[in-house]
């Protein structure tokens, strides 16, 4: 972009030097200003022609005007009168420039000779082909007399201000002048295409937003200015009958609009925590005026265009007052923008109070506004481009730094994975130590589980053997018979549960394995009943098997140890003829099995700790025992998914509850490892 603006200011050069060469070597027939040769009469009813002009005392009502016409907006029609003479006795043929390219219909009537009237037509609202001559404002081809004056009678009906200056031009002087004005207007419209072009490819290479808007800007203000000046009415649309400034006119009622959006956007006023909602509220505001304003385009009504342009002066006055004070805070971009804001304004107020009738048309008046809004365009165009090109710096800078830290973090992360990695290969190592370690232990254990097998079979082996003896050899003592025969009996439980428990296919439980299956209920009961008979032969101990269910899910060897170990301690710790009962029902929980006596129960102080490990009541006594076997049976409760519970009180006996989950319907069996 620091190639392309260097290139206008050469362009600029350029053309202003050959705009100065043309004017050099221009001569011939001054033009005729006709400031002050003219007399005005309105008409706001149109019901006057030019016949009615000729009675006697109209020529009265005419009054005499200084200047150029400055009338502003007005309604119906106005009569200008101009007394003209031939300023040259050697040019027959004048033209009259009415140079106003905006007025809607122009009517001229010249007296001829013999009294009547030529007529001739202009404006914008009509066709091109039946125009006097055609050319882009009012342009009416004279024949003065060589001696004395001629009236002429312009009627002029417009909607737009009727606010022009008026000059009598020999025709080839006027070609030349148009030659020289021309060329300015060509300066102007190629530097407004220059910028569309360039800010548009900028826009759609960077996507940055602020292109976008301000070629849109620039589009809105070329239109305008092609309106104003006739080109787009005269020369693009000239074919057409009727109205042809809508194009124009809808270009100038939402270019303010597209400049203050630009404006937002390249000051960065919504991302201002003070100025968002300022900013916001704005262009809402004039967005819905815009829209109101172009609603009421196709109305023959001047007060909304009056009301429009002082609601934009007021808008634009108000961005440049931000502008101003963001400058003296300190940013940058918004002291051009508010300089070229200020030039702006001055043009407009300018060209408002032309429209009004406030200020004399003329070259200065008539062309400060083009003149403002392609300075405008070619400061802010350049000073975008400044404002991308620092952010692509920034932008750059910053990538280089996000690179850079990237590029330590990257470092920070491969020092931080080696460490971590070290640290897991140390852990890896501590946790195959320790596998090692429990394997070995679980060998150690193996072969205690062995030995302690062996060693206890032996004795047990001796003591079953003379028990046998003792009973073939009884001498007929039944007490003494019933004594051997009890013997046998315990025996016979101790080799089963070595063989149940001691054993290494069957010691699954130490290793948190539980085998769950479907399994009767009521064997269970019958086992620890009789198991439990020979611990107390005067308890009474017997099995409810009123609620019982037929069957539970659960492990069968881990539940008769279970069942086996509660019912012993209700015979060890109760006094002979406690009633023991085991019972069992199906309940919302699961399968509950019972345990309940009518001993002297459990002491408060007991109760919670009972399951504890090695923890032994005051009411054990001298009893023999390791306090391990309700701590186990719960463990082993809890391998099959299931609990255990205690209620007792002192004097009211004890009630043991084991309850199981209730079983799916699929009997497979299974495996649960805790």
């Amino acid at each position: 972009m620091k190639r392309v603006v260097p290139s206008w200011w050469l362009w600029l050069l350029l053309l202003a030097h050959g705009l100065a060469q043309a004017s050099w070597h221009e001569t011939g027939t001054e033009p005729v200003a006709l400031g002050g040769r003219w007399a005005l009469l309105v008409d706001p009813d149109e019901r006057l022609s030019v016949e009615d002009l000729e009675r006697p005392g109209m020529a009265a009502r005419f009054m005499t005007q200084q200047g150029n016409p400055g009338l502003g907006y007005r309604s119906g029609a106005v009569w200008l009168r101009l007394q003209l003479e031939r300023p040259a006795p050697d040019i027959p043929i004048w033209w009259l420039d009415l140079q106003s390219s905006t007025l809607d219909e122009v009517v001229l009537y010249q007296r001829r000779a013999d009294g009547s009237f030529r007529q001739a037509v202009a404006g914008d609202h009509r066709n091109s082909e039946a125009q006097d001559i055609h050319f882009r404002n009012p342009l009416f081809r004279l024949e003065l007399p060589a001696e004395g004056s001629t009236t002429l009678y312009l009627r002029i009906k417009s909607h737009n201000p009727i606010s022009f200056a008026m000059v009598l031009w020999p025709p080839e002087r006027f070609i030349s002048s148009i030659i020289r004005l021309q060329l300015l207007h060509g300066l102007i419209f190629a530097t407004f295409v220059l910028l569309i072009v360039s800010n548009l490819w900028l826009y759609f290479a960077s996507r940055d937003t602020t292109f976008g808007l301000f070629s849109l800007f620039t589009l809105a203000n070329l239109i305008t200015m092609l309106g104003a000046e006739g080109y787009l009415p005269y020369y693009l649309l000239g074919a057409l009958a009727g109205p042809k400034d809508l194009p124009s006119t809808l270009a100038w009622i939402w270019a303010p609009v597209l400049g203050a959006i630009f404006q937002v956007q390249y000051l960065g006023l919504l991302r201002m925590r003070l100025l968002a909602s300022l900013a916001r509220w704005g262009l809402v505001a004039m967005l819905l005026a815009a829209l109101l304003a172009s609603m009421n385009l196709l109305i023959p009504w001047s007060l909304w265009r009056l009301i429009y342009q002082g609601w934009i002066f007021l808008c634009a006055f108000a961005l440049c007052q931000i502008a101003f004070w963001l400058g003296l805070s300190g940013l940058k971009r918004a002291r051009v923008l508010a300089a070229v804001q200020a030039l702006f304004l001055l043009s407009l107020a300018l060209r408002i109070g032309r429209n009004l009738g406030w200020f004399e048309p003329g070259l200065l008046i008539d062309n400060a506004l083009y003149f403002a809004m392609a300075a405008y365009a070619l400061v802010m165009s350049s000073a975008v481009s400044r404002s991308h090109e620092n952010l692509r710096r920034e932008k750059e800078a910053a990538q280089a730094e996000a690179l850079a830290l990237a590029q330590r973090n990257e470092q920070h992360l491969e020092s931080q994975v080696a460490e971590r990695t070290r640290a897991l290969e140390a852990t890896v190592a501590q946790v195959q130590a320790a596998l090692s370690l429990e394997r070995h232990a679980k060998e150690e254990q193996r072969h205690f589980l062995a030995t302690a097998s062996h060693e206890l079979r032996t004795p047990l082996a001796v003591i079953d053997a003379t028990a046998q003896n003792l009973e073939l050899d009884h001498e007929g003592d039944p007490a003494t018979l019933e004594r051997y025969r009890k013997i046998l009996r315990a025996t016979e439980r101790m080799t089963r549960l070595l063989s149940s428990s001691l054993d290494e296919r069957h010691f699954g439980f130490l290793r948190n394995v539980a085998h769950l299956r479907e399994t009767a209920t009521a064997p269970l009961l019958h086992d620890a009943a009789s198991s439990a008979r020979l611990l107390g032969e005067k308890h009474i101990i017997r099995v409810d098997e009123s609620h019982l269910p037929p069957s539970l899910r659960c492990d069968s060897e881990l539940m008769l140890l279970i069942l086996r170990t509660i019912t012993d301690n209700a015979v060890k710790y109760t006094p002979a003829g406690t009633r023991i009962t085991l019972s069992g029902r199906v309940g919302d929980e699961g399968v509950s099995l019972q345990v309940t006596d009518d001993g002297p129960g459990i002491a408060a102080e007991d109760l919670p700790h009972v399951f504890e490990p090695n923890y032994r009541g005051r009411s054990a006594g001298d009893k023999s025992g390791t306090g391990l076997g309700l701590s186990l049976a719960r463990r082993m409760m809890q391998m099959q998914g299931g609990s255990v519970a205690i209620a007792s009180a002192p004097g009211e006996g004890c009630q043991v509850t084991l309850t199981l989950p209730h079983a799916p319907y699929a009997t497979t069996i299974g495996a649960v490892k805790l």
